[in-house]
């Protein structure tokens, strides 16, 4: 392993993680709420999942639909080059989740690309009202995580409340 000063030494040899000062636990296993760590310990997942895949840990259905959709051939085909029944079925049942308030759906891979996509939509929305809209600040909540995309990290006119 290479030591670099100021830098936690840490197993995550090639991984550049968001802290470089801390030592991250490294997580071998997880079950119901648990998490088991490489050195032992059991930690509750109070979040059930990193970020946007809160599917939980070891949740058998989850594990079944993704074997199911593994076999397919076509483990990820949510895209806008290509229809699928599979995001088909999903798109319908978030729309009926809202009691039909949405119309379509925008599936993205991350929370970065959906914030990404949600300004360069509002955006485009209101050009297409009056290309010289006045309409080009955000609104965002201060010390908020936006994504790791430089829109969502920096917009230039953003609001802060």
């Amino acid at each position: 392993m290479t030591s670099w000063p100021g830098i936690a030494q840490t197993s995550s040899e090639y991984t550049f993680l968001r802290d470089l000062r801390k030592v991250y636990p490294q997580i071998l296993s997880g079950k119901g709420n648990y998490l088991t760590t490489k050195d032992g310990r059991e930690v509750f997942d109070a979040c059930s999942g990193a970020a946007v895949s809160c599917l939980g840990v070891a949740n058998q259905r989850v594990i079944e639909a993704i074997h199911k959709q593994l076999k397919s051939g076509t483990p990820y085909l949510a895209s806008s080059f290509w229809a699928n029944d599979v995001v088909e079925d999903l798109s319908k049942e978030l729309i009926q989740g809202t009691n039909n308030q949405m119309g379509r759906v925008y599936l993205t891979g991350s929370g970065s690309e959906a914030m990404e996509a949600a300004i360069k939509l509002s955006r485009q929305y209101f050009y297409e009202q009056d290309p010289k809209t006045p309409r080009v600040n955000f609104i965002a909540r201060k010390n908020s995580y936006h994504g790791n995309t430089l829109g969502a990290c920096c917009r230039e006119r953003v609001v802060h409340v």
